[in-house]
């Protein structure tokens, strides 16, 4: 397994998960508050 390279210490506020590319894989995302982003 490959370490994850994104990074959650910026305010993460919510979490949602899907098959977001249509892989048939789980998908994260998550939405940062203070940097005003989606990992």
């Amino acid at each position: 397994m490959t370490p994850n390279p994104i990074q959650y210490n910026f305010g993460p506020r919510s979490v949602a998960t899907g098959n977001f590319d249509n892989d048939n894989w789980p998908d994260i995302a998550v939405a940062n508050y203070i940097a005003d982003n989606i990992g």
